[in-house]
């Protein structure tokens, strides 16, 4: 976590400093300024929903708020914490801070919606208005800060997947008697391996936006039903948690790629559901199976 705390910190306020300078930048542009661009809203896009039908709607709401319910990155951090009211303070300002960065976002893309009327490139909104609306220095200083929160965010998950990689399988099952050196080289190099798999799964994709809520809907349909009821239902099973997780994934892989979202449906508003309902089914079934003492888990004592 120390690793990347303070590039997180440096790359967070550089990207929320310059939506804060381009937002006005680009506010001037647009015939009646900043409460003007809100006020006159083309048709389709002055509802909460846009041009999207319910359904539609929940499909990109649906893997979004699952992600974030389970996400490991914040449940790191949040354990990383020197005390429970520390992390109980870092939530909130979590909360507080989400709300502020969404809505510059939000004003952002708003913006776009005058500017670049034709747009054929959504997902890349920000960037394009940075190159053809802003001064050179300004618009260097917002694709910055568009970078930086790929970055964070990229560095965040590879760094959370090769610590599941070293401890939860090498150390684990290959590697016990692993030495703290070898414990901090293998990260390295998992990292490595995991950042090259992403880019090489990344190829198949058509556009950024396909990628993240594919990645999204696994994650949400998979590991968040699991994480949720392991936290708050004292009668899931082991076994039923492990199949919500396989129901989950390979339930969004058959959704996604073997069915193509049959009528427009997206997978997380199917498999999210069924994962939870295969971790209950599951469970019920397997009530009487040994139960595992955390000791077992952790290796430790944990009394």
């Amino acid at each position: 976590m120390v690793s990347v705390a303070y590039t997180d910190a440096i790359g967070a306020f550089l990207f929320v400093g310059g939506f804060l300078v381009a937002i006005p930048l680009l506010s001037g542009q647009i015939d009646g300024g900043f409460l003007g661009m809100f006020k006159n809203l083309p048709e389709g896009r002055d509802t909460f929903t846009g041009n999207l039908s319910f359904m539609q709607a929940m499909g990109y709401i649906f893997p979004i708020f699952f992600l974030v319910l389970g996400d490991q990155n914040m449940i790191q951090r949040m354990g990383a914490a020197k005390d429970v009211e520390t992390a109980k303070r870092s939530g909130r300002g979590l909360v507080i801070a989400e709300i502020f960065v969404c809505a510059l976002i939000i004003t952002m893309t708003t913006a776009g919606i005058y500017l670049l009327p034709n747009m054929d490139r959504p997902d890349t909104v920000i960037f394009q208005l940075a190159i053809g609306f802003l001064p050179p220095l300004m618009g260097g200083i917002l694709m910055a800060a568009c970078m930086s929160f790929i970055i964070t965010t990229g560095d965040s998950y590879v760094l959370t997947i090769s610590s599941n990689i070293t401890y939860d399988i090498w150390n684990r099952f290959l590697r016990k008697d692993a030495t703290d050196k070898e414990k901090l080289l293998f990260p390295r190099v998992s990292a490595v391996g995991v950042a090259l798999l992403a880019y090489l799964m990344g190829r198949f994709f058509p556009d950024i936006l396909s990628v993240q809520m594919y990645a999204y809907s696994m994650y949400g349909a998979s590991v968040t039903p699991a994480l949720v009821c392991a936290l708050f239902a004292k009668k899931v099973t082991k076994i039923g948690g492990v199949c919500g997780i396989l129901a989950g994934g390979l339930g969004t892989i058959l959704w996604e790629i073997v069915f193509r979202s049959p009528f427009g449906i997206k997978s997380a508003i199917i498999t999210v559901p069924f994962s939870f309902a295969v971790i209950y089914g599951v469970s019920a079934l397997t009530q009487h199976k040994e139960s595992v003492p955390l000791e077992r888990v952790y290796g430790k004592n944990v009394a």
